[in-house]
């Protein structure tokens, strides 16, 4: 073989060998371009797929260790639809029915008689004392303390007339709340012998317990996870309707007692944390997004380099056969 030829076949051989290495150049960058967009598309869907999980009445049981509280058949059920536009009104009408519901068979058995007086309050004040028994309200008779509570709930006036029997005598007294208030059962300031953590809400104190629940947590959460937070709370106090009868015999420090102020607590902490660990989990995903996006940046100019050292190897490549066939 002549030197000339010679040089053109190792000429050939040599670009051959830089279209085959260009071309696998390309496949590679192609490979890493696809591998990349997989990356995109999963960091896109750990982005728009992240959402705050609400805490829920499982968890709730099992943070305040009430795992011995079975869940009765049916809990659960609508409490999704109920609480979907439940205003703040409306989950303490249902807090209020589940306090009454498991407190009223008792209080239904236990006499109106005092156990003593709230000092300085109004029953106090009129001179009433432990021992003295309620008779009537506004001239309705009444037999038991859940009576009581339920006249001073359904008048909801400023001046409350009763009778009080005492050592066997009855006299008249007269309670009457301060200006811009109304007497109910809890600002009467007449205690009974309620068992301990049993509460009677009336219909006149949800309106306050709801004023008070958006001034020590509603406002303490951003204005953007109101909503959810308060469908969140109205979930679980719809799903407590069902554990009424599982509470009617138990008392505050039995296991298993639910307590209310307990639970709006548990809640507004789990629902927070939440809300922490849902954008701290967004951030990473947008900068596993972020990344990605870079990446892919770059894998479009490695290929971009691999294509065109291709066509030039390729091109040379032509030139040297083209070459040789001349010769």
């Amino acid at each position: 073989m002549k030197p000339f030829q010679s040089m053109t076949v190792n000429t050939k051989s040599l670009s051959f060998t830089l279209v085959w290495t260009a071309f696998g150049l390309v496949v590679l960058t192609a490979v890493w371009l696809a591998y990349i967009g997989i990356q995109i598309s999963s960091a896109g869907h750990r982005f728009t797929a992240q959402a705050l999980k609400a805490p829920d009445v499982d968890q709730y049981r099992k943070a305040l260790r009430l795992e011995q509280l079975s869940a009765p058949k049916g809990v659960g059920f609508n409490s999704e639809k109920a609480a979907r536009d439940a205003s703040v009104a409306q989950i303490f009408e249902w807090i209020a029915e589940f306090e009454n519901g498991r407190a009223s068979d008792r209080l239904k058995k236990l006499k109106p008689a005092l156990s003593g007086v709230v000092f300085g309050g109004i029953a106090e004040r009129i001179g009433m004392r432990a021992g003295d028994e309620v008779v009537s309200v506004n001239g309705a008779a009444v037999d038991s303390v859940l009576a009581v509570y339920d006249m001073l709930d359904q008048r909801g006036e400023q001046t409350v007339q009763l009778v009080i029997r005492r050592q066997g005598r009855l006299f008249s007294a007269s309670l009457a709340a301060p200006a811009g208030e109304r007497i109910n059962a809890e600002n009467s300031g007449m205690l009974f012998n309620v068992p301990k953590g049993l509460n009677v809400v009336g219909k006149s104190q949800v309106a306050s317990l709801a004023a008070q629940f958006d001034t020590r947590f509603m406002l303490l959460v951003p204005p953007e996870w109101r909503r959810q937070y308060q469908t969140s709370l109205a979930v679980i106090a719809h799903e407590l309707l069902a554990y009424i009868d599982s509470q009617r015999d138990l008392v505050e420090g039995d296991p298993g007692f639910i307590r209310i102020d307990q639970m709006l607590s548990w809640h507004h902490d789990a629902f927070t944390s939440a809300i922490e660990q849902h954008v701290e989990n967004t951030r990473a995903a947008s900068a596993s997004q972020l990344a990605a996006l870079g990446s892919f940046g770059d894998a479009i100019i490695g290929l971009i380099a691999a294509l065109a050292l291709f066509f030039v190897a390729f091109w040379f490549h032509n030139r040297s056969v083209l070459g040789l066939t001349d010769d």
